[in-house]
């Protein structure tokens, strides 16, 4: 849950190439002029074998509040729940109550973080 100014290329190579089974990774894009511009981020990965899969989202600042973070979301639990993923669970910081207020939107409960009190878990059957 911190900023990296370079991804590993191990990173890299995990980021631009998912396991299909395990894994959705999404990106959302703008076209300023000439040029594309991510602007946010989704993805959810499952351990081997695992039925519960664990998501990630990220938006720009200036892209936040705008139903992007949802929309990504939904789009994440369509997919894990026609992949046949029965639970997803992920970590927000407390103090991300927007983010917090939207998992509890789609369906996610608190449960105990492992993380300690400034992290919460959620999580959302998919079934």
């Amino acid at each position: 849950m911190s900023a990296l100014r370079e991804l590993s290329p191990q990173m890299l190579e995990r980021a631009t190439n998912p396991e299909e089974s395990r894994e959705l990774q999404l990106v959302a894009v703008v076209r300023e002029g000439e040029q594309e511009k991510i602007i946010g981020g989704a993805r959810y990965a499952a351990g081997a074998g695992s039925m519960n899969c664990e998501f990630a989202v990220a938006v720009t600042d200036e892209w936040q509040g705008l139903g992007l973070a949802r929309h990504l979301m939904e789009a994440l639990m369509r997919t894990a729940r026609g992949r046949g993923f029965e639970r997803m669970e992920g970590y927000i910081l407390a103090s991300n109550t927007r983010m917090l207020g939207l998992a509890k939107c789609l369906g996610f409960v608190e449960v105990a973080s492992p993380e300690g009190p400034t992290v919460r878990m959620v999580r959302c059957d998919l079934s």
